[in-house]
């Protein structure tokens, strides 16, 4: 290899590290949004479910 070579090889590595770096915190930034939806989507069905069965306690209880 020339001295040429290895510059080019050494700049697309550092671009291509780079733009790896890029994709990887743009997946995180996705996953974390995903995961914050899915999160808030359970609570929520969490809640209702533990709101009917409260309810229904309540009502056989009477």
């Amino acid at each position: 290899m020339e001295e040429e070579e290895v510059v080019v090889v050494v700049v697309a590595a550092a671009n291509g590290g780079h733009f790896v770096l890029g994709v990887m915190s743009w997946l995180r930034y996705l996953l974390s949004w995903v995961a914050g939806c899915w999160l808030q989507m359970v609570g929520q069905v969490v809640g209702f479910i533990s709101l009917t069965n409260e309810y229904s306690r309540t009502s056989e209880g009477t």
